[in-house]
Parts: structure tokens; C-alpha cells; sequence
């Protein structure tokens, strides 16, 4: 039987220098300008496999609820559709036309360069229903772009509520939109959670720390 002692829990890393160099050289204009969206314009969006389970549905019903609030605002989905016949796809399409926001709403696959994207939101929504880590949140952190996810255990992990981000129930559509309206109408506060994320990425996430971490736990 395992001791306690003998157990060292060391949680994943990611290239945060990546995403901080990628914010430091980050021409917005130029990258809206790309995807075809206003220059002047609020961005809200997520980046995850279009799976049921992310609930991309709850963030597209929120996203009607935010235009409402703010025509502005243009929304973006990046993700690959891993079901067998494209259907989570086809059906999140067709509830954005439900919802009158095809002229606002863009569906933009995979992408390369996902870092330019989330430098370039102004909120970034994770509504899934589990998280076992929670990647793309703390890519979002890491490019120093405010946070508004469902409370998951992957969220709650890398997120400290009303610090670093804002934590809603699961399924809430919306406590979502609220969350996202509350940062939306607050320029100082997005700011400070998104400066404030973009640290503790850095600290608590990187690539080196958690290197450090398994070579210490390999040592003792």
C-alpha cells in the first residue's frame, strides 16, 4: 500500500513564454482585420473540440443574451468537430441562425496560431461540464485574456474566482452571459483579473516549474 508521503501531485505545464511573447508582439487591427471581423469590436470566444460535452450550446445561448446587451460584441468558436459525421457541428451551426447571430457568430476550425486568437479576446468562455485539467483556460490566462468558466475541477484548479477569472455553475447560460456582461462593462476589472491571470500561469503552470517539480519529486 502507497503512503501519502509517497505521493507527489504535480500539475501539468504549458509554454506560457509563448503565449506572453505572442501577446507582446500582438497587432489586433492587423488580426481582426485577417478574420474579417470589425476593428473596433468587442471579441468573446472559446477554443475546444466541438464535443458535446463542452457545451459549446450553452456558450451560443449566452452569446445571444451578451449581443442583447452589447451589438457590438462578435463571438468566436475555434475547434475541430471530433464526431463521426460532423453533427455536433451542424447542430451548433444551426442553433446560431436559430438565434439570429449568424452575422456575428464565426465557427473558425482548427488554427495554428490559436495563441493570436485568444490575444485577441476580450473574454474567454469555457462552459464545458468537465474539465479534467482545463488547457485551453490556462492558454486563455497565459495570453493574458480574462476568464469566465464553468466551475469544473479542471476550472477550479487554475482558477481563483473573482481574481483570476470568474467561476459560474455548470449549465448556467445565465450566470455565463452575466459574467461575461459583468467584464464587458468593466474594462478596469477585465484588466486587472486578465493581468492578474496571466501571473499566476506563469507561476503556477509553466513549462520549467513543472520540470523543477517532477526532478525534485525523482530526488526524495
Amino acid at each position: 500500500m502507497v503512503s501519502e508521503k509517497q505521493i507527489a501531485v504535480i500539475p501539468n505545464g504549458i509554454d506560457v513564454e509563448r503565449f506572453s511573447r505572442a501577446q507582446e508582439r500582438f497587432a489586433r487591427v492587423q488580426f481582426l482585420r485577417g478574420l474579417g471581423l470589425p476593428v473596433d469590436c468587442l471579441l468573446v470566444g472559446s477554443v475546444g473540440e466541438l464535443r458535446t460535452l463542452k457545451r459549446h450550446d450553452d456558450f451560443i445561448r449566452a452569446a445571444a443574451i451578451i449581443a442583447k446587451r452589447f451589438p457590438e460584441t462578435q463571438f468566436v468558436l475555434a475547434g475541430v468537430d471530433t464526431s463521426a459525421s460532423g453533427e455536433v457541428r451542424t447542430q451548433l451551426k444551426q442553433l446560431v441562425d436559430e438565434l439570429g447571430l449568424s452575422e456575428r457568430f464565426y465557427f473558425l476550425g482548427w488554427l495554428d496560431d490559436a495563441e493570436k486568437l485568444l490575444c485577441a479576446m476580450d473574454v474567454f468562455v469555457s462552459a464545458s461540464e468537465t474539465e479534467s485539467f482545463g488547457l485551453a483556460i490556462v492558454e486563455a490566462m497565459a495570453a493574458e485574456t480574462a476568464v469566465v468558466a464553468t466551475a469544473t475541477e479542471g476550472a477550479r484548479e487554475v482558477i481563483e474566482d473573482q481574481k483570476t477569472g470568474l467561476l459560474v455553475p455548470i449549465g448556467d447560460v445565465e450566470r455565463i452571459a452575466g459574467s461575461v456582461i459583468n467584464l464587458l462593462s468593466d474594462p478596469e476589472k477585465r484588466r486587472t483579473i486578465a493581468t492578474q491571470s496571466a501571473q499566476s500561469a506563469l507561476k503556477k503552470f509553466s513549462l520549467a516549474r513543472m520540470v523543477d517539480e517532477v526532478l525534485t519529486a525523482y530526488r526524495s
